[in-house]
């Protein structure tokens, strides 16, 4: 069955489309923006061409088999219709980004498989969910049965356990970072509002303000990180002398906030989110002739997924203040380009300065 789950250019792919709006959480993955549902479409990352010379020239910048498989649910995401306007007339290969798309949707591709089959096991059941989730509610006869009818099936949701009737919404928030306004979305479920809500409500904090700082300071740990993955550079030629990290294309979102009350007057904040995009820095390394150093430049595309905590308690003022100490990423992962030559980095950060830096995901 699992061979089965793949694009059919002729056939109904409503199912699949279904599945990979959920697993993709809503959100188009070109433009990172969350969408409705009745407004994301499935798309190629590494499009369809029928010219075999076009189809030769993109294996080759992405790195892939001679055999791969483009309909394959490794290569589907879910995307809005003017992103895939503007992709479509796009030249792939310009924007390295692709590969950090390919390699989320390589991780998406077993949960899509699963939730695939499970799906259309009952199939009666399956189209009848299916009908539900397409319905048109701008048609207000269609919205009225909906209102009607959607409540027994969240009823029915919650007696499968705690969180299973959840949902999510999405705050943009914009902050400053390295002198620029960033704009992401935080998404929040039943245990995300009630933690923004005592943050608001309680602590009296605008997460616009609160999350300046975390922000920043991510900023600062992903360059140092990268800056670290450019000096591990394994090429053969030596490590690089690395100089000033600029990332490029940044995007971020929190999917996860939680909160807890430690003591008296004194709340723990815990937000996790994703964060990726392209750098690029000036590099100096040794000559091909041994004959001093020579200029370079840099590129990486890179992703991490980040915690950090902020803390609402008592200062030395006796006045109840917000505290944040650092960010935290996992699974910092790194595409590095030097000369042409490309290498791979995978860690978390800050590292243990006694554990060895700059190793590979095993």
């Amino acid at each position: 069955m699992a061979d089965e789950v793949r694009y059919r250019p002729s056939g109904d792919n409503a199912v699949l489309r279904h599945v990979l709006c959920e697993v993709w959480d809503l959100q188009c993955y070109w433009c990172r923006e969350f969408k409705k549902y009745l407004e994301l479409q499935i798309d190629h990352i590494v499009p369809q061409k029928d010219s075999e010379a076009e189809r030769e020239r993109l294996r080759e910048a992405f790195k892939l088999d001679a055999d791969y498989d483009v309909d394959a649910v490794a290569n589907l995401a879910p995307i809005c219709a003017p992103c895939n306007g503007r992709k479509s007339n796009a030249d792939m290969t310009q924007f390295p980004v692709v590969l950090t798309c390919l390699k989320k949707a390589r991780q998406h591709a077993p949960m899509v498989t699963r939730r695939f089959i499970a799906f259309t096991s009952p199939a009666d059941l399956g189209g009848a969910l299916l009908t539900a989730v397409n319905a048109d509610l701008d048609d207000l006869d269609v919205r009225a049965a909906f209102e009607v009818g959607a409540p027994a099936v969240v009823q029915r949701l919650a007696e499968l356990g705690e969180g299973k009737a959840d949902y999510y919404t999405h705050r943009e928030v914009t902050v400053e970072a390295r002198d620029e306004e960033h704009s992401f979305f935080v998404s929040l479920n039943e245990q995300g509002r009630a933690a923004v809500g005592v943050l608001e409500q309680v602590a009296g904090g605008a997460l616009d303000e609160v999350l300046a700082e975390p922000v920043e300071d991510l900023f600062e740990q992903t360059e140092e990180a990268i800056g670290n993955a450019l000096r591990q550079h394994d090429d053969g030629l030596g490590a690089p002398d690395v100089g000033s990290v600029s990332i490029d294309w940044p995007t971020l979102s929190i999917g996860s906030v939680r909160y807890s009350a430690t003591a008296l007057a004194k709340v723990e904040f815990e937000f996790e989110g994703a964060f990726e995009g392209l750098a690029t820095a000036s590099v100096a390394r040794d000559s091909a002739d041994g004959d001093g150093l020579e200029d370079a430049q840099g590129d990486a595309t890179f992703s991490t997924r980040f915690k950090f905590d902020l803390v609402w308690e008592l200062g030395d003022d006796d006045e109840p203040s917000f505290f944040f100490d650092q960010v935290w990423l996992e699974d910092f992962d790194a595409d590095t380009l030097v000369d042409g030559r490309s290498s791979h980095a995978w860690w978390d950060w800050p590292q243990d300065p006694e554990e060895p830096q700059g190793e590979d995901k095993p």
